[in-house]
């Protein structure tokens, strides 16, 4: 009855409410928030031309949602994570690394939706009215409705003393996540898309969860959901999203949104610096450094992480601006920071090197985490100005990787401007398919080194059991 009465009852309610604006406190939170926004997750993606595209879809679905004459602000945002979320105040954001999984306009917009739907259900207000209730030192973070959640999302996870505080909102979030997706469907409905093509994105994006755990060494089930998770599990979200769907129809124009993130910056841009083969490099700070043999490296917006056999870790970021020689930092600096979050030993072996013309210094520290106790290779090296760290962390009894993680750290290099000049970030391209191509033979001109075949099939939503048809417009990853 109820889900009858939101697709009869939508457009009067939506004629209803033509003159209304966000709420005035909602809309000044959302602009206090939007540059902060866009500092900590990389900026909006500096391209005209697609931003464009993904406003025109946006507006063409805001013009049925509650509050179609209100201001809204749609922007693509430059970061490789595959995510979408809202502000209050009408901000919607869509990563480019969404828009790389996405196959269509329509997935697009049914993502566009959602977030939509967060934003005119006013989940935000709910919130922020349920950490009230909630207490316990609970935080509540201006972005809402992060499509991934978690440590993946936008920043959106609520900082709390209370677990069973946390756990009681974060069901309130699952709840809100249905809610979204339902208006997002019906605002599908009403722009003449395909309602269809929401559920089939929200499989994609499974299947991409699934590849990223692939990648990361872990284990990956989309029908299992934790209490404190902050969103529904990705299947059952599917299942929902396709019953919700019904037997509505309309179009989906692969075509041109194909067209349309033709040229796209795929993975890391240069501004974040690429994972090459075994390495990194950062084309804009002009350095690079590899990490040992058999190490898998994930770069994020804060650190460069790679790990390897039993259970090293080697972690690599910004130590200083301060001018300060690198044996000192690590004495007085950084020893002090580690020792806040594990119990540290003596400080051994510290010694000024020379790390590729640089200074440097490197020294051992016995840590204790959790896991038990832990060998730490610290390495800092001066560089433009800077004190950078790597970090290696490996059992005491693992000489072995220990001088891996140490021969490792002291491969930090400066990059020629020549070098630098050579660095390209990965772009989406589209690829008619041909007879005699497939998918094997087009998988093996991806330049990441595992996983190639799954990528692929992630990348275009073809399952094991989908083959290409000459004809077929694909994506690709290029240099």
């Amino acid at each position: 009855m109820r889900q009858y009465f939101w697709a009869i009852g939508f457009s009067v309610f939506a004629t209803m409410a033509q003159a209304q604006s966000h709420d005035p406190k909602e809309q000044r939170a959302g602009d206090e928030a939007h540059p902060k926004i866009l500092a900590q997750m990389g900026g909006a993606y500096d391209d005209v031309r697609l931003t464009a595209y993904v406003e025109r879809i946006g507006r063409s679905l805001v013009r049925h949602s509650r509050l179609p004459n209100a201001k809204w602000t749609f922007t693509v945002i430059d970061s490789p994570v595959v995510n979408a979320f809202a502000l209050p105040g009408g901000y919607i954001y869509v990563t480019r690394g969404l828009l790389a999984l996405a196959n269509s306009e329509a997935e697009l917009a049914g993502v566009l939706g959602h977030e939509i739907g967060h934003v005119t259900s006013r989940h935000f207000a709910e919130r922020k009215e349920r950490a009230g209730k909630a207490n316990a030192g609970l935080i509540a973070g201006a972005v809402i409705g992060g499509l991934l959640g978690g440590k993946d999302g936008a920043r959106d996870v609520l900082k709390t003393g209370s677990q069973i505080a946390k756990g009681y909102l974060a069901g309130h979030s699952r709840e809100h996540e249905f809610e979204a997706d339902r208006v997002g469907v019906n605002l599908l409905l009403k722009a003449g898309y395909d309602p269809h093509a929401q559920a089939d994105f929200l499989d994609s994006m499974g299947d991409q969860q699934g590849l990223a755990a692939a990648l990361a060494g872990k284990s990956y089930d989309p029908n299992t959901v934790t209490f404190f998770a902050s969103h529904p599990a990705t299947a059952k979200r599917v299942r929902e999203a396709i019953k919700l769907a019904g037997g509505g129809s309309g179009r989906r124009f692969e075509g041109r949104y194909l067209a349309a993130i033709d040229g796209m910056i795929y993975g890391d841009s240069p501004k974040e610096g690429f994972v090459r083969a075994r390495g990194f490099a950062h084309p804009n700070l002009r350095f690079a450094f590899d990490v040992p043999d058999g190490f898998s490296i994930t770069n994020s917006a804060n650190n460069v992480t790679a790990r390897g056999p039993e259970g090293a870790v080697m972690v690599f970021d910004l130590g200083t601006k301060e001018a300060i020689r690198p044996d000192r930092y690590i004495r007085d600096v950084w020893v002090g920071k580690i020792a806040k979050y594990y119990e540290v030993g003596k400080l051994q072996q510290l010694k000024r090197v020379r790390i590729n013309g640089l200074d440097g210094a490197q020294a051992v520290l016995p840590i204790q985490t959790k896991n038990g106790r832990r060998t730490a290779v610290l390495t800092t090296v001066a560089y433009n100005k800077r004190i950078y760290r790597l970090q290696g962390v490996a059992p005491p009894g693992a000489k072995s990787v220990l001088r891996s993680l140490s021969a490792a750290s002291r491969s930090f290099r400066p990059l020629s401007e020549w070098e630098a000049a050579q660095l390209r970030p990965y772009r989406i391209s589209t690829y008619e398919v041909s007879r005699g191509d497939s998918i094997n033979l087009l998988a093996a001109t991806i330049p990441m080194q595992r996983e190639r075949e799954r990528r692929f099939r992630v990348l275009n939503n073809y399952d094991d059991g989908r083959n290409l048809l000459a004809g077929d417009v694909v994506k690709m990853i290029t240099e």
